[in-house]
């Protein structure tokens, strides 16, 4: 497993812990289902509900 924190100096503090957040949700909430897809489809599933969010609301 690649480690979350190995670029942690190059994003700023915020984005470091929502990053945190997400992959400890995805890791001991969805790990189960993300067990039983590959890589690509997790992936592609994570991009489409990125881009399913209002990204508006937040500029």
């Amino acid at each position: 497993m690649t480690n979350l924190n190995s670029q942690a100096s190059d994003i700023s503090p915020e984005i470091a812990a929502l990053k945190m957040q997400l992959a400890i949700s995805l890791k001991f909430h969805h790990r189960s289902k993300l067990e039983r897809l590959p890589l690509e489809a997790a992936v592609r599933v994570m991009a489409e509900v990125w881009d399913a969010c209002d990204h508006q609301r937040n500029s």
